[in-house]
């Protein structure tokens, strides 16, 4: 790793204009990766490779021998995600041949092997190892910065402190699974630098995330991750020197949806934009994976260009320091979802587990956000990534930064900075838990259209809610009461095993209600069961109501009877 790449990792006052020229971050220190060219363009690549992914109609026989009659041969086979891994002949330019290949018959895309890499390093070994040092997780000012600038982990862990049956893929350098914080708690993970069982850490970056999302608690000594019971998957994507190959990547990625991962930890930047990591992302999404990535080290605009976080199909997660403040180097942009606590975060040391290291970057807010992903999964096994991703939006909090942290979503908060506690207040009682809105009067639910199964126009409609609110629909095979006054008019609520139908429902707006269509084919959630005619089933609508204060509230639920 270069020397710039690891003093960025150190709490000195460097000048803020670095983070202007992201360019500068971009660069990957490939000595350890004999194999790296740069092409024309600049992107760094493994010399001789390419990723070629060939038509669904097409057999991978058949694609083999067009691929074998050139010259080339198929070093490694992804079927679920029908793409080869190609080693051209000796002396062969990869950037050079890429256009006969794409050229081949049944070839839908090709691309270079690309090489990415790990975000910040830092390592700064002390004797001190108590919890108060953690200020990401409980923020007193004592320990550093402005009180409240956490996540709220204590309160968050009155809900819920999570477990084992969670299980948390970190994709990264591998873990030191000897470690007593992680001992009993890892599965058998895959190397797929070396090509084996074997995911141990030569590098100590895989470790540190490992550390700051999953640490064991209460064990007299270390520090403790933000879900301390979560099983971990460790998975080794990146060599000694934190580079990896996109081939790697993508094995990785298909080895943890296969595996039936909950929650992907990715601190990882730099790889470039890629219809390939875009599918691998998609389909640990359609295995129920919960996806989390780096948002990028570069400052302004990296959010929009840094690989796996940039992709539409992760939640891109940008770095926080003691004070609320965004990190200097931190990403920004569109594609921004959350901030969390990134900057000199306390988690275990490589060397020895009764030590703690300050750990810096986009990759230690990435394992925090993860680490509050398997709480969520935790407190509710039903949770989907689009599901997670709400709940985080309607759980973290706005305009807690600077001047640049504005109402809303903007492109250097994200949609504001995690809290634990926030987002898991919803699961808490099974949606039945409600607080009377700021209108001062309880919010309804109605329904228009038909609710014959074969018409399908269905049209639900949340109203009298406060403007300005996030919100999504539930539906349950139960409902019950809210006990006392509450946010719900009547005092009804969702109980038992509760689904969300998830949409993207944007702001209320001025009319203080939203509306969405009801898939009926998607209604619910959970798999292996679907809406038969004569069944009722019960709706509502969960919003966080952020004026004054965030409060979880609920419409009154709606029973509806199929026909």
């Amino acid at each position: 790793m270069s020397l710039l790449t690891c003093l960025l990792a150190l709490p000195f006052p460097l000048l803020p204009a670095i983070a202007q020229e992201p360019q500068d971050l971009h660069r990957q220190d490939l000595a350890a990766f004999p194999q790296a060219v740069i092409a024309p363009d600049g992107t760094p690549h493994v010399r001789g490779e390419l990723l070629l992914q060939f038509a669904p109609a097409e057999p991978a026989t058949v694609m083999r021998a067009r691929i074998e009659a050139m010259g080339a041969k198929v070093h490694r086979e992804l079927p679920s995600l029908r793409t080869l891994l190609v080693r051209l002949p000796e002396g062969h330019s990869a950037h050079v041949a890429i256009d006969r290949y794409r050229a081949l018959p049944g070839v839908a895309h090709v691309e270079l092997n690309a090489i990415g890499g790990i975000g910040l390093c830092a390592t700064m070994p002390t004797v001190d190892t108590y919890f108060a040092d953690q200020w990401q997780l409980d923020n007193t000012a004592a320990n550093m910065g402005t009180p409240g600038a956490d996540i709220e982990a204590r309160p968050a862990w009155d809900i819920e402190d999570g477990d084992p049956s969670v299980v948390l893929a970190i994709i990264d350098t591998g873990i030191r699974y000897a470690n007593p914080e992680f001992v009993g708690r890892t599965l058998q993970g895959w190397d797929f630098v070396n090509d084996d069982n074997d995911p141990f850490d030569d590098h100590s970056h895989g470790t540190l995330v490992a550390g700051l999302a999953a640490a064991s608690a209460n064990n007299a000594f270390g520090v403790a991750g933000v879900d301390s019971q979560c099983t971990i998957l460790p998975i080794k994507a990146l060599n000694a020197a934190g580079s990896g190959a996109v081939s790697w990547l993508l094995s990785s990625l298909d080895f943890v949806a296969q595996q039936g991962a909950d929650v992907i930890c990715m601190s990882l930047i730099n790889y470039p934009a890629s219809s390939l990591i875009d599918t691998a992302l998609q389909q640990c999404q359609t295995a129920g994976c919960i996806v989390m990535a780096c948002a990028g080290n570069g400052g302004i605009g990296n959010a929009d260009l840094s690989y796996p976080g940039a992709s539409p199909w992760s939640i891109s997660i940008g770095a926080t320091n003691s004070s609320d403040v965004r990190a200097w180097f931190s990403g920004t942009g569109s594609a921004l979802d959350f901030v969390a606590p990134g900057e000199n975060t306390v988690t275990i040391s490589y060397s020895g587990a009764d030590q703690m290291a300050y750990f810096s970057g986009c990759s230690a807010a990435t394992p925090v956000a993860a680490g509050i992903a398997c709480l969520l999964k935790a407190q509710d096994p039903t949770l989907n990534h689009d599901g997670a991703f709400e709940l985080l939006r309607v759980g973290a909090e706005d305009k807690v930064g600077n001047a640049q942290d504005r109402v809303g979503r903007d492109n250097h908060y994200g949609w504001g900075r995690l809290n634990a506690r926030q987002s898991l207040d919803p699961l808490y009682e099974r949606y039945c838990k409600a607080e009377p809105n700021s209108t001062g009067a309880g919010s309804v639910i109605t329904a228009s259209g038909s609710s014959s199964l074969i018409e399908g126009d269905l049209r639900l409609t949340a109203s009298l809610m406060p403007t300005q609110v996030f919100g999504y629909f539930l539906v349950s095979e139960t409902k019950g009461l809210i006990p006392g006054a509450g946010g719900s008019q009547g005092n009804l609520c969702l109980t038992g095993t509760v689904g969300r139908y998830v949409q993207q429902i944007k702001n209320s707006g001025a009319t203080g209600s939203f509306r969405i269509p009801v898939n009926l084919s998607a209604i619910p959630i959970w798999p292996n069961q679907a809406i038969l005619p004569g069944e009722t089933w019960h709706f509502s609508a969960w919003y966080r109501d952020k004026n004054p204060d965030p409060t979880s509230n609920f419409t009154d639920a709606i029973s509806i009877t199929f026909l």
